[in-house]
């Protein structure tokens, strides 16, 4: 049971091992620790999805709505959340929710960047691993679960990622 040192026990506390890098990445699982519940919130609560899935969106509708498409393809679906934060779109990608219903659309009104975008999806998120993800990644089917599931295999382990293939 942990709590961040503002003493917020509904905000996440995230646990980064490894070097830094000076650019985001395109997709990372972390494992995030919430605080505990009360057996009676737990009782009227539906149970959280186990991975929340965050896209950064700007201005790629195209990317978007194949990974998307993947995503929502994708075995172990009703286990994720997929959560877009779109910084600011002109390109119609910032309306994709009504193709997808299974996923929430975070508008932001101008480009705030990636970092405070993201930052905005984990206090957003509800899962108890976070996926960092490109819009220009489609997944294959099943690789959430088998990352998610080697995560929860491996307690020491705080981030995984998947291997990837340019098909071009």
């Amino acid at each position: 049971n942990r709590e961040r040192a503002s003493g917020n026990p509904d905000r996440p506390q995230i646990q980064f091992t490894g070097r830094g890098t000076t650019s985001p990445v395109p997709f990372f699982f972390y494992r995030v620790w919430y605080h505990q519940s009360s057996p009676m919130e737990e009782a009227v609560q539906p149970a959280p999805p186990q991975v929340s899935v965050l896209i950064y969106s700007r201005n790629s509708e195209a990317a978007l709505r194949r990974c998307l498409s993947a995503l929502e393809a994708s075995k172990g679906r009703d286990r994720f959340e997929v959560l877009v934060m779109d910084n600011g779109s002109h390109d119609g990608s910032q309306q994709i929710d009504t193709e997808f219903p299974g996923c929430t659309v975070l508008r932001m009104s101008r480009n705030f960047g990636w970092t405070r975008a993201m930052n905005i999806g984990m206090r957003t998120a509800v899962g108890e691993f976070v996926f960092f993800l490109d819009p220009t990644v489609e997944l294959e089917n099943g690789a959430i679960p088998t990352l998610a599931a080697a995560l929860s295999a491996q307690p020491e382990a705080t981030a995984v990622a998947p291997f990837l293939m340019d098909e071009t």
